[in-house]
């Protein structure tokens, strides 16, 4: 009886520790993005769709996106209250197309 009793409450104790959930947060200072190449970006300057970015920020802040490759930088400033940022059109043809057309990642026409 004794046992089963010690059992039960150890299985209890086990049982009951605290669980947690990781934090899954898209807050932060650095980021990626890929601007994969599609079928309908052909034709003049690339087709008609245009890839922009937002951002939603808290507090000041200054948002600098750039591709090093081909030489191209943006940079943005948010207010101090809570604001949601969109960019300009990230470039999709001449010298500074950021388009990948391959596993590579490199531009298009490179």
């Amino acid at each position: 009886m004794l046992i089963r009793f010690l059992k039960c409450l150890i299985l209890v104790l086990f049982c009951s520790t605290s669980l947690s959930a990781q934090d899954f947060s898209n807050k932060g200072k650095d980021f990626w993005v890929g601007y994969g190449y599609h079928q309908t970006m052909t034709g003049i300057n690339g087709g008609s769709q245009q890839m922009v970015l937002y951002f939603a920020t808290e507090q000041v802040t200054t948002i600098t996106i750039s591709v090093p490759s081909v030489g191209y930088t943006q940079t943005l400033t948010s207010g101090a209250f809570p604001t949601v940022l969109t960019s300009a059109p990230i470039p999709k043809f001449g010298a500074q197309d950021v388009r990948l057309n391959s596993e590579s990642a490199l531009p298009l026409d490179r």
